[in-house]
């Protein structure tokens, strides 16, 4: 069984085309893909200000992330991003788990401006551990391996997967020395 363990659907394609959840479970058909676990998509490109602050304020396009799965929940595991600062994500989190929706939860500490190990994540977390669903981290600036596994550190019955296994160069070792340390520490490589 093969598994795409990071696709994505919303905005375009390379080829112009518009990248539904038809069009993923073509590509999934035609690459031999049996499932997938899919995130919900950003507005991009981050770097400009204006594309940044609308992600802070609107954030991620988990509505096609629900769609997608109640489509094909035999091919596609969802993962709810959940911005901590927001009361309407956080007090929809057991009823995505519920419904099928979500089988993940994910942060991303450096689009919503928080480290990992604050308080912040500690509502997230906690979701975690009431729903036993582990806890996806984007990695990269502001959310470093070493932060990650601290966190990891004070909860060790929630599974925390690293993503991007650092972002960069420079943290994959740290990704790989977290994981290697703690039980509860796992990371993906896209």
């Amino acid at each position: 069984m093969i598994i795409d363990a990071h696709a994505h659907i919303g905005g375009m394609l390379l080829n112009g085309k518009e990248n539904t959840v038809d069009a993923l479970i073509a590509h999934m058909d035609e690459y031999g893909v049996d499932k997938a676990i899919l995130f919900p998509i950003l507005p991009l490109p981050l770097a400009r200000p204006d594309v940044l602050e609308l992600a802070r304020n609107k954030g991620f396009r988990n509505d096609l992330v629900f769609s997608a799965v109640k489509k094909f929940p035999e091919r596609l595991f969802g993962i709810y991003c959940v911005n901590p600062r927001n009361p309407g994500e956080v007090s929809s989190i057991d009823d995505r788990i519920r419904d099928g929706s979500v089988v993940a939860l994910k942060i991303h500490p450096f689009l919503h401006g928080f480290k990992p190990q604050s308080s912040v994540s500690e509502v997230i977390v906690e979701k975690c551990i009431e729903n036993k669903v582990p806890l996806y981290i984007h990695s990269g600036p502001g959310a470093s391996p070493l932060e990650i596994g601290q966190l990891a550190d004070r909860y060790p019955g929630v599974n925390f997967i690293i993503g991007h296994m650092g972002e960069c160069v420079e943290h994959v070792f740290e990704c790989v020395m977290v994981a290697s340390q703690s039980k509860n520490v796992f990371f993906e490589t896209s």
